[in-house]
């Protein structure tokens, strides 16, 4: 069996985040209990060797042998929990934090934490009710800290959800005074206000991504699925740039739609387009994806009309990855397929970046 890669982990962080900078975190204590620091010790060196389903037991262990005290052990508990979708776990750990947080920064912070757990949890599940108690996690967060714009944001949100639509629109409006013009989250919250069905569909498309991130990696799907999650992330992107300011083409041969890829293979390389290269740029940008079937190979490419990849003397730079999306795209292409994939990287500064990729082409059912 071929080894586990991680992918995608910049979009994990964005859907697990639990804590937010603007109140700051307290410091994640680990377990003061002997044996629960050598537990906790084994967890840490199976994430090392991405192990993450006994990682993530290891860290319950850690935090039952220390009493449930062990704050390090619930927040991987709650990260970890989130991406293996074993969401008793991650709510479990949350409440373990609420219960034991004192001063009134960490425990709005513990229900901020509970509250998005709950959000991904409902999502999941497509269930209103666990929308509704993030709804009450996100008030007790704002009732301990008033000034708390993220809390504000995620439950306009959720209310949204919940289609209340004139409270959302209340708490989106609440939340854009307290940021400044250009703040890209306050133009997401402008867009919610005069369309809060954006909100929901928001949901539904997160929803989407983390079910396609709980599966199985090591798995191959038809491009047409994958280009399918592409345009679920992209339409995310899309909402929080502004239309105005991202713009994605497409030319996609129909012979390529039904060739089997590795799932979630696309968004690294297409964040990383957007983070570095349309990211810098105030005017943003376009992604432009291709494909085309040559013979018996595939060849995918994503580019960007940004700022190139700066900071090198030539005009030209051409590597084979980098950024630590795209070292992962590589990696995992090498795993699967040897020295029979090909990935390559071309960028000039000023004028945008290319991406692409050659792997052979199967179809389900082949041999």
């Amino acid at each position: 069996m071929p080894k586990r890669v991680p992918i995608a982990a910049a979009l994990l962080i964005l859907l697990v985040a639990c804590v937010t900078p603007v109140l700051g975190q307290e410091r994640a204590d680990g377990p003061t209990n002997e044996k629960a620091q050598k537990t906790y010790k084994e967890a840490l060196e199976y994430l090392r060797k991405h192990k993450t389903e006994a990682a993530l037991e290891s860290f319950k262990k850690a935090d039952k042998q220390d009493g449930g005290h062990c704050l390090s052990c619930q927040q991987k508990m709650i990260k970890y929990g989130i991406e293996l979708g074993d969401w008793k776990t991650a709510e479990t750990a949350a409440l373990e934090i609420v219960a034991q947080a004192q001063g009134e920064k960490n425990v709005a912070l513990a229900h901020y934490q509970l509250g998005l757990v709950l959000m991904r949890e409902g999502s999941y599940k497509h269930k209103d009710e666990l929308f509704a108690r993030a709804h009450e996690e996100m008030a007790k967060a704002l009732a301990a800290v008033g000034n708390f714009p993220d809390a504000i944001l995620a439950d306009g949100r959720a209310l949204a959800h919940l289609k209340q639509d004139d409270a959302a629109k209340a708490q989106f409006e609440r939340f854009a005074k307290m940021k400044p013009a250009d703040d890209p989250d306050r133009q997401r919250a402008l867009r919610y206000i005069s369309q809060p069905e954006l909100a929901r569909q928001m949901t539904v498309k997160l929803a989407g991504i983390l079910r396609a991130l709980l599966k199985e990696h090591d798995a191959y799907v038809p491009f047409r699925e994958e280009l399918k999650f592409t345009d679920d992330y992209l339409d995310i992107e899309v909402v929080r740039f502004g239309a105005d300011k991202l713009h994605v083409e497409k030319d996609i041969d129909p012979l390529t739609l039904e060739v089997l890829v590795p799932s979630i293979l696309l968004q690294p390389l297409i964040e990383n387009s957007i983070k570095h290269g349309l990211e810098p740029r105030i005017h943003g940008g376009t992604i432009t994806l291709r494909s085309r079937l040559e013979g018996d190979r595939i060849s995918i490419e994503v580019s960007d009309d940004g700022v190139g990849m700066t900071g090198h003397p030539d005009s030209a730079i051409r590597r084979t990855g980098s950024g630590i999306g795209m070292k992962n795209v590589q990696e995992r292409l090498e795993v699967l397929y040897g020295n029979q994939a090909r990935f390559n990287v071309v960028s000039s500064p000023g004028r945008g970046t290319v991406i692409s990729i050659e792997i052979p082409a199967s179809k389900a059912g082949s041999s």
